[in-house]
């Protein structure tokens, strides 16, 4: 029974949910990347939350950021904030030499 209960993610209140989003994309939008992560990670599970963990994982270039592209592509197909998540990624590309890809 304790490892079932220790097993369940703890996730925050719905208000709670939405200030940390807040703060997140705050800190995000001012190049903050690791911090905003940092909150992210508290509030997994929906497209906006978790696109902006993946759009910070981009900027820092964090290993493995390009698996969690495909997972991201594959959980949520096309968001909202899709269009922003495949042009930072192509700037990435572009910055490693990889043009046709970009």
């Amino acid at each position: 029974m304790a490892a079932v209960l220790l097993s369940f993610t703890v996730y925050a209140a719905p208000d709670e949910r939405t200030e940390i989003y807040r703060q997140a994309v705050n800190l995000y939008n001012h190049g903050m990347y690791e911090r905003a992560a940092t909150l992210l990670d508290k509030i997994p599970g929906d497209p906006m939350s978790d696109g902006y963990a993946l759009l910070c994982a981009i900027k820092m270039q964090s290993p493995g950021f390009e698996k969690r592209l495909a997972q991201y592509e594959k959980d949520w197909r096309k968001s909202s904030i899709s269009n922003l998540i495949d042009y930072e990624y192509a700037l990435v590309l572009f910055d490693r030499g990889r043009y046709s890809e970009a």
